[in-house]
């Protein structure tokens, strides 16, 4: 992570990924199948998370949040549940779309009055498979796109890959992010490096404010 003054292109949108109750609260589908951010960094990632959304506010630039919304019988989720205990969680009902499991958590509530916008994806990428991420960055002119969430190595990787080759500059924010270990997280954002950059939550915010001074 660089300790020059981060620069941003303005307008820049906050992309919030995948804080769904399935991967960040305990009664979570995903969770109870013992896969799970440890619980300490779930709340560092949610606070960090909310700093970001008050200086985007603060700035008037967009706030998006994308999570997975399947259909009951899971005709759009392709092969996603190829996974070790994928066909039981489905059994389980996971990120059906309106289910308490695919809701945004509780400390993450989006604000409507606000202007957040909410998003459904139905693969890893926030881009793939017919989301209106793309349509509705470029209806808001967009220009870079500051990423966090989880996981990680998985879906924020994933998110912001796609966003590059789409031609958005990307920046991964390393503390609003997290992946089920430190290891994946970190070797995640070694790779991100190459897409954008790294930073953290203060230097967003300085940032943010260099652009409306």
């Amino acid at each position: 992570m660089s300790t020059e003054p981060l620069t941003l292109s303005s307008p820049p949108a906050l992309l919030i990924v995948d804080m769904q109750n399935t991967f960040c609260h305990p009664n979570g589908v995903f969770v109870k199948a013992g896969i799970q951010v440890p619980p300490s960094t779930m709340t560092r990632v949610t606070h960090q998370i909310n700093a970001l959304r008050t200086a985007f506010h603060t700035h008037n630039f967009p706030v998006i949040f994308v999570g997975y919304a399947f259909n009951e019988d899971y005709s759009n989720s392709g092969l996603i549940w190829e996974i070790p205990g994928g066909e039981q969680m489905k059994a389980n009902k996971i990120l059906v779309r309106g289910s308490w499991d695919a809701g945004i958590i509780d400390e993450l509530k989006p604000d409507e009055g606000k202007g957040e916008v909410v998003l459904e994806k139905y693969r890893n990428s926030a881009f793939a498979a017919g989301t209106k991420l793309e349509e509705v960055l470029r209806s808001k002119g967009v220009q870079q796109v500051v990423v966090c969430g989880c996981a990680t190595n998985v879906c924020v990787e994933s998110t912001v890959r796609d966003a590059a080759g789409r031609d958005w500059r990307c920046m991964t924010v390393d503390d609003a992010c997290a992946a089920l270990t430190t290891e994946a997280h970190d070797a995640s954002l070694k790779n991100l490096q190459w897409q954008g950059g790294v930073c953290d939550t203060a230097q967003v915010e300085e940032a943010l404010n260099r652009i409306s001074a």
